[in-house]
């Protein structure tokens, strides 16, 4: 579950409303359906680990020192206001340890029919298989798996509008036209994690707008398939130094030159009454990657400018993450008949991913060899009521090709979904 004007879309709901009471036409009165529906939700967990710090720390990985974490990664409030039976809002607030107050979504949406509803507002875009809705506590490992949540923006927040769906057999689909990703946040180590634009700055950038799209079928009984893209066609547009950087690219190049973002992915799920499985796979490519990276080293190099915040590095050009996890409900596999005994889940999940799996050819010298990240958790969950989960998982990462200081630590967490009213 999981900043910005409300532009485009939310201005022309706005506009529409506006145009119906100048006109006099009866408003929409509250109805039997009309109602607020508000979640809370969240994750607590602790660790302990062999290492301190990141992996990115020294040229071997993280430093091989022991250490014990305990935090509350992020608390969520949700809420869902529906004027009528057509006409419904949401609103969706996180406290994000070490981030403060993040704003996932303030959006309104109208339902002409179920498979065609218009979104406009600031909404996340079901990028990859951690945005496409899924709770806390419907992962088995403690914390979010590691891979998409470290290289793409979790959640994918974004101002614009969205049309979305379901059609026979169990089709749904969103497409959406929003704000683009923005460069000033892009990083050698987390390439695209921290550079949407979504509420965290005074004004939103719609120079190069974004066009995205997902579809899901759950057709057969408890699988879910879903697939989709991403594309901004010139990131570079989306900053406020826009004009220094072309003039930068002319004076290396004597040409201008575009800096297009594509993301595609594909995720699955598949669940019956003993097991749950599900993959995933992510990749993405940034064309020009190097003309950024090389335009922000010179910034930093020179002093430039103050409020840039970039880490010193290439970028990578070509990024991938690709999950795998299974889990098997002990008490339905041998207890089917103790409806009121509390589900306990063993599980194993795999996980791979580099933020610069390919760079430029001419920034080959620089790709850090500990990027590459192979991670495997074995663990237990315990839901002991239908809102809270209790968590157990070993991990064990390796990193590069090997030879590399191991990144391993015990894990205890728990989190809760709870339906407010």
């Amino acid at each position: 579950m999981r900043k910005g004007i409300l532009s485009l879309g939310f201005c022309a709901f706005t506009t529409l409303a506006v145009a119906q009471t100048e006109n006099h036409v009866p408003q929409v009165e509250k109805t039997e359906d009309s109602k607020l529906t508000l979640i809370l939700s969240g994750e607590v967990d602790a660790s302990v680990r062999n290492y301190t710090g990141s992996r990115f720390d020294t040229p071997n990985g993280p430093v091989g020192d022991n250490s014990a974490i305990g935090r509350i990664p992020s608390f969520d409030i949700a809420m869902n206001y529906n004027f009528s039976p057509r006409w419904t809002a949401v609103a969706e607030v996180e406290f994000v340890s070490g981030c403060g107050i993040q704003v996932d979504e303030i959006s309104i949406s109208h339902e002409f029919n179920p498979s065609f509803i218009i979104k406009g507002g600031m909404f996340m875009l079901p990028i990859g298989h951690c945005n496409a809705g899924y709770k806390y506590s419907e992962y088995f490992t403690t914390g979010d798996p590691e891979g998409e949540y470290s290289l793409i923006p979790c959640p994918f927040t974004e101002t614009g509008i969205s049309v979305l769906g379901e059609f026979e057999y169990d089709i749904s689909y969103q497409a959406s036209i929003t704000t683009g990703i923005n460069p000033l946040s892009v990083s050698p180590n987390r390439w695209l994690k921290t550079a949407s634009q979504g509420f965290s700055q005074d004004e939103t950038s719609f120079s190069a707008p974004a066009l995205s799209a997902r579809l899901d079928n759950k057709y057969f009984k408890g699988l879910r398939f879903g697939l989709g893209g991403y594309f901004c066609p010139d990131i570079a547009r989306n900053m406020h130094y826009y004009n220094s950087f072309k003039e930068f690219t002319i004076g290396k190049t004597g040409n201008t030159y575009s800096v297009p973002v594509a993301l595609w992915f594909a995720d699955a799920e598949y669940r019956n009454d003993y097991f749950i499985a599900r993959a995933s796979y992510l990749q993405g490519h940034m064309n020009n990657s190097s003309s950024i990276a090389d335009y922000f080293n010179t910034c930093i190099k020179n002093a430039v400018y103050d409020d840039l915040d970039y880490e010193p590095g290439t970028i990578g050009k070509d990024i991938i993450s690709y999950m795998g996890e299974i889990g098997f409900n002990i008490k339905n596999c041998f207890y089917p008949d103790k409806k009121n005994w509390p589900d306990l889940m063993p599980f194993v999940h795999y996980e791979c991913y580099d933020p610069q799996m390919k760079v430029a050819e001419e920034t080959t010298s620089l790709r850090e060899e500990c990027s590459k990240v192979q991670a495997w958790s074995f663990g237990m969950n315990w839901k002991p009521i239908d809102e809270i989960v209790l968590k157990f998982n070993y991990t064990t990462r390796r990193l590069g090709h090997g030879g590399m200081n191991s990144m391993n630590e015990l894990n205890l967490g728990m989190t809760y979904d709870v339906c407010i009213f």
